[in-house]
């Protein structure tokens, strides 16, 4: 999946944001240790060999069924 969120976005959102702050007329305030935002780490592309995908198996369906009931009176 990709992330559909640009830094051309991200830029117009903060001074979109930063706007109406002004037009508020608050005087805003900086906060300690919000001065710089990472990214996170993009994500491993490595599988756990160990990890099993557990996977529901579907039912039989009534056709299927139908067809077991017959063979297992013809034995």
């Amino acid at each position: 999946m990709i992330c559909k969120i640009t830094p051309e976005r991200r830029a117009a959102d903060a001074a979109w944001l930063s706007e109406l702050v002004t037009a508020s007329g608050i005087k805003p305030q900086q906060v300690e240790g919000f001065t710089d935002v990472k990214p996170m780490p993009p994500r491993s592309k490595r599988i756990d060999p160990d990890t099993v995908l557990k996977r529901r198996r579907t039912g039989i369906s009534r056709t299927e069924r139908l067809w077991l009931r017959k063979l297992a009176e013809a034995l």
